[in-house]
């Protein structure tokens, strides 16, 4: 009988032992190769079937393909929202990465269709309309090629209304299937790059842009609150902010607790810039602004209230 569980027991190991070789032995964490992650952020929403025929797409192309999505909830139409959201994540993602952004109002017009290559290795795929240009400028740059070769297009002529299913989520595809990038078609210097206005000190005042407003309708500026140094201000202190032609004053605190609920304030929001928010309100609602205005930021002389206007 012992003869018999041992025999046993060396059948339940070495099957564990299979099952480890298979699972594991083929991960990047044991020198398997690693499989291409495609990362999709469109204004299509969750409703129709748009995102899953990307995915379709995608899975029928580079069936070994990883796909992730970033977000299907940019606000329709808005590049400017669209650019900022994936500047602001693909940063966080490793080189290798693909990114197939779509958010095409432009779509089946003169339009053209372009993939961006950064010194990281990261590939960017989307329309020439500015949806592309923060994230790649952001990581240095890189080499921007027209979508021209129609070898890389899904089958059949590409539709005037759907290019994120006929263009772009197939190319994301041969670039995760190891497809030459050179081969697209040629290369882009001037591709479409969004107005941006540079955070800059002048003359006792911090100004820039409001960059993004999130969902709780906090305004993201581009100002790095380590500019908020050099006026010799900090936390505790009062600041001025001007945005549009609306002013307030508000405390520059460290977290949205510090203050009152309904109470504007100023902090430095998770990738050090300053935000101006409500303490569970709508600080965007508020003041009836929207992304692309511009800020100003002084030290404060005399308290006043959130959509007060200049003279």
């Amino acid at each position: 009988m012992g003869g018999i569980h041992r025999v046993r027991w060396r059948v339940i190991a070495g099957g564990f032992g299979i099952l480890f070789v298979l699972l594991f032995l083929g991960s990047p964490l044991f020198g398997g190769e690693q499989r291409a992650l495609i990362v999709l952020m469109t204004d299509f929403g969750e409703k129709d079937y748009y995102v899953g025929a990307l995915k379709g797409v995608i899975h029928t192309l580079a069936p070994d393909a990883r796909i992730e999505d970033l977000t299907h909830e940019v606000t329709p139409y808005d590049i400017r929202e669209g650019a900022v959201t994936l500047r602001n994540a693909a940063l966080l993602y490793p080189g290798g990465t693909i990114f197939c952004a779509v958010v095409d109002p432009g779509v089946g017009t003169e339009r053209k269709a372009i993939a961006g290559r950064t010194p990281d290795g990261k590939y960017f795929v989307g329309p020439d309309n500015g949806l592309l240009s923060l994230a790649i400028a952001a990581h240095g740059g890189g080499e921007v090629r027209e979508i021209t070769n129609p070898e890389w297009f899904r089958e059949g002529k590409p539709s005037t209304t759907f290019h994120g299913r006929d263009i772009f989520a197939p190319v994301a595809a041969r670039l995760a299937a190891g497809w030459n990038f050179s081969e697209i078609g040629a290369r882009r210097q001037n591709f479409i790059r969004l107005p941006y206005t540079p955070p800059a000190l002048e003359r006792g005042a911090l100004v820039g842009e409001i960059e993004r407003i999130d969902r709780y309708g906090n305004l993201v500026s581009n100002i790095p609150v380590t500019l908020l140094q050099a006026l010799g201000l900090g936390v505790g202190d009062s600041i001025m902010v001007t945005i549009g032609t609306q002013h307030f004053t508000a405390p520059f605190v460290s977290t949205y607790g510090a203050v009152p609920s309904g109470t504007v304030l100023c902090l430095a929001e998770s990738q050090g810039r300053i935000e101006c928010a409500v303490n569970r309100g709508n600080l965007a609602d508020r003041l009836r602004c929207s992304a692309g205005t511009p800020l100003r930021i002084t030290a404060a002389r005399e308290k006043q209230s959130p959509g007060e206007k200049e003279e």
